[in-house]
């Protein structure tokens, strides 16, 4: 083991992330590898497309039951949106989402179409859409025209380079309570949907000793990290990285040290 000192006990704190994630995720999100998490995001990226049209080339029009709505581009075909991005294109033509929503779709096709059309300059927005071969294409993000999308298939697959595949490195989904488990869709830390990717990987083997892990006495800690990643501007790329005692079956981190 390495050795270093700590001094800063009262800092040490319970991290909450991964539990969200563990509580919130539905079946289809979860993974039990980064390889599996890999192919679903290379899966993905091949159906998926990117471009920057004016608002003056968008348009909103309900679909043929009046229950929702479709986006048509400069072609007049309508596509499907979904709840986050049209969200975004909301915000992004000064419209309330929350209120567009609770009003029969004609009328918020109306008032989108003021948006877009009318009430201000014309304006590029990035339409990021995924189109695939079985199913109505769908816009999944209405951004800036200058937004910088990192794909979550190369934040993966940087994270197998570096780690492998989740379960046989060094750096692995943890275990619970310090004690190895096998990896599966109910007490996995590797999740990725529509809006967001997260994982959380953790050596707990080669731990770091502590001389003075807690009023006074030795110990040691454990080493992890988060890594989340948003294609459609849900949050932006970010690394955290913390030492830790252990991880229980709520996946809620206790003793984080050192978090960074």
């Amino acid at each position: 083991m390495s050795h270093f000192t700590s001094e800063r006990d009262t800092e040490m704190s319970t991290l909450t992330e991964a539990h969200k994630q563990w509580a919130s995720r539905p079946a289809e999100e979860r993974f039990t590898t980064l390889t599996e998490m890999h192919s679903k995001m290379l899966a993905d990226r091949a159906i998926s497309k990117a471009k920057v049209l004016s608002s003056r080339d968008l348009s909103a029009v309900p679909t043929d039951d009046n229950q929702g709505l479709l986006i048509a581009g400069p072609g007049g075909r309508g596509i499907g949106i979904s709840h986050w991005a049209f969200g975004q294109l909301s915000s992004l033509v000064g419209a309330p989402a929350s209120y567009l929503r609770e009003l029969p779709a004609p009328v918020a096709a109306d008032c989108l179409n003021f948006g877009l059309k009318v009430t201000r300059d014309a304006q590029d927005v990035g339409i990021f859409a995924q189109c695939p071969s079985d199913s109505l294409p769908m816009i999944k993000a209405a951004t800036g025209p200058r937004y910088g999308r990192v794909w979550n298939c190369d934040v993966i697959g940087a994270l197998i380079d570096r780690f492998g595949d989740g379960q046989t490195g060094n750096f692995r989904v943890p275990g619970i309570r310090g004690n190895r488990v096998d990896v599966t869709r109910e007490n996995t830390t590797l999740y990725a949907g529509d809006r967001d990717c997260f994982v959380f990987l953790a050596d707990e083997v080669n731990r770091l000793e502590i001389h003075n892990r807690r009023d006074g006495r030795p110990g040691s800690l454990a080493r992890g990290f988060f890594v989340s990643n948003s294609e459609v501007g849900a949050s932006a790329l970010k690394v955290r990285t913390f030492l830790f005692d252990f991880v229980c079956e709520n996946r809620i981190v206790w003793g984080a040290d050192q978090v960074e």
